[in-house]
């Protein structure tokens, strides 16, 4: 009887174990990063008991660290969803002083649209962008686009560019957050410190649609990284959210320490009566002294 009891405690306990598992992977759903403690107060999850089972997962395959911060592995936008796909693409390249080139223009015809490269003299660069009926353009589609413009400078102009002087000069793309809302304000624009990207973001019926484009040339390689790991301010809501939680714990902190100065103040109040009581009644002992 002792040994069925234990065997069906140990089920229970795994099974409490999977659940919270479970709890905690569903948390990270539509999120591109979250810190164990943002975990607790989703889950109702203690952070140590959350800590420790995000290590199990990670062991698992299951989750991501990444300075900290959790998301799920099928895609840094959160859940089964596939990374933002990407339009209006425009690339250029900056050719050496010393590369000697001519007016060319070229198309190269892809799946749907059209790759337009141009040589220049004048500015001496090339650029090329899409046209056409041309679809959104998936992360690594957008990489390939980038090499197949890379090897089309390199036969045009006999210089061959590293995968760091490719430049979008134009990219536009959004997503839907749909666990969120804006309240008192029809539009968000985020950008970061760099001015490099802009976000927009508005409501759009029962979700934020977040549009997201760059402000200025920043290199395939980084804009790759980053859409691989997350960018950064993609995630500003996120982290406004962690921020405006601290900071109410702050002001529960902070009341606190209000009721607390108050609770002080009344009591010197009471003192000081106190001892206003205690001076008329030695002021009385003196007068019957007097007398």
């Amino acid at each position: 009887m002792t040994e069925n009891h234990d065997s069906g405690q140990l089920h229970g306990t795994s099974k409490g174990k999977k659940e919270k598992k479970k709890k905690i992977r569903k948390a990270l759903k539509g999120k591109i990063g979250i810190p164990p403690s943002k975990i607790s107060k989703i889950t109702g999850i203690n952070t140590s008991t959350v800590r420790n089972y995000l290590r199990e997962l990670e062991k698992e395959d299951k989750v991501i660290e990444k300075n900290g911060f959790y998301s799920l592995p099928e895609g840094t936008y959160g859940g089964p969803e596939e990374l933002p796909k990407m339009e209006n693409i425009r690339f250029k390249v900056e050719l050496p002083e010393e590369v000697d080139v001519e007016h060319e223009e070229e198309r190269i015809d892809l799946r749907e649209g059209e790759l337009n490269v141009v040589v220049g003299t004048d500015n001496h660069r090339v650029t090329a962008w899409i046209s056409g009926d041309a679809p959104r353009w998936e992360v690594k589609e957008v990489e390939l686009l980038g090499r197949l413009f890379k090897d089309r400078v390199k036969s045009t102009t006999d210089w061959e560019p590293s995968f760091k002087d490719v430049w979008l000069t134009m990219l536009e793309y959004n997503y839907d957050s749909v666990e969120w809302s804006l309240s008192g304000s029809k539009c968000i624009t985020l950008s970061d410190f760099k001015n490099r990207f802009q976000e927009k973001l508005y409501d759009k019926e029962d979700r934020v649609r977040r549009e997201v484009r760059i402000n200025r040339p920043v290199s395939l390689e980084t804009i790759s990284g980053m859409l691989e790991q997350g960018i950064a301010y993609g995630s500003i809501v996120e982290r406004l959210d962690d921020i405006d939680d601290d900071l109410e714990e702050v002001l529960q902190d902070y009341e606190k320490v209000v009721k607390g100065y108050r609770n002080i103040q009344n009591l010197l109040k009471e003192l000081l009566d106190v001892n206003e009581e205690v001076r008329d009644s030695l002021r009385g002992l003196d007068g019957d002294k007097d007398s």
